[in-house]
């Protein structure tokens, strides 16, 4: 083998190693950034339920004070400094009037959750 060959073999190689390692940093770099968006989103619905537990708090406490009269309570101005949020209270009352179930809606920056009591 003459010198030309094998510099041409050493630069083959030293591309195709290059080209592995760049493709290994690449999808390391996408599995960091996947991970770092669902981390995300598990702390928007995390807020979102606690968002929604607030508003089952306020419910429960409407019952107890007998001011619980609306079918629809919008509950959101106690969570503006949340940023993208909102809080929505749905009461159903069977036919004597009495209330048959509750669910409190929260949403924060697109993620949602409902707590529900029958």
């Amino acid at each position: 083998m003459n010198s030309n060959t094998k510099q041409k073999g050493s630069l083959y190689l030293t591309v195709l190693m290059v080209g592995l390692l760049i493709s290994i940093i690449v999808g390391v770099i996408g599995i960091i950034v996947s991970s770092s968006n669902l981390g995300r989103g598990l702390g928007d619905s995390l807020r979102a339920f606690h968002i929604a537990d607030s508003g089952m708090e306020q419910a429960l406490y409407q019952k107890k004070q007998k001011t619980l009269t609306e079918y629809e309570i919008d509950c959101s101005a106690d969570f503006d400094d949340y940023g993208i949020s909102s809080c929505t209270i749905l009461v159903e009352y069977d036919d004597g009037n009495n209330i048959e179930s509750i669910k409190a809606i929260g949403s924060y920056n697109g993620s949602q959750r409902v707590i529900q009591l029958e």
